[in-house]
């Protein structure tokens, strides 16, 4: 998402979908944090969006996510639910939650992404 106004709209016609099973954030997060570890996205911060009915993450993935948060790696969640994993979603440095039943339901997401932005 380069340019937040063009994309706002495909990402939220992608959230509404519904895929059910659970998810398995083991693969997904495996590979960030390989991404991470590269030149070019050396100072990138993660974003995991899921609903995060899951199970506990592996373990080696939780120590290299505390690694990464070691060298300044921040990990954020965007929750799509109102059932997720209160064990997975306590790694994450900010958790947003998209509220589906919300008339406007990225205002209070982008207004924490703003407020985060003025942190650094």
């Amino acid at each position: 998402m380069t340019n937040l106004a063009k994309s706002l709209p495909d990402l939220i016609e992608f959230l509404s979908f519904s895929f059910g099973g659970g998810t398995d954030a083991d693969p997904a997060l495996q590979e960030s944090l390989r991404q991470v570890q590269t030149k070019q996205y050396k100072k990138a911060d993660i974003l995991m969006i899921s609903d995060f009915i899951m199970d506990a993450l592996d373990k080696i993935t939780t120590q290299k996510i505390d690694a990464c948060k070691k060298t300044g790696t921040r990990f954020h969640s965007l929750v799509i639910s109102s059932e997720g994993n209160p064990n997975v979603l306590k790694i994450f440095d900010n958790n947003w939650l998209y509220n589906t039943t919300s008339d406007h339901p990225f205002r209070d997401v982008l207004k924490n992404i703003r407020h985060i932005r003025t942190l650094k």
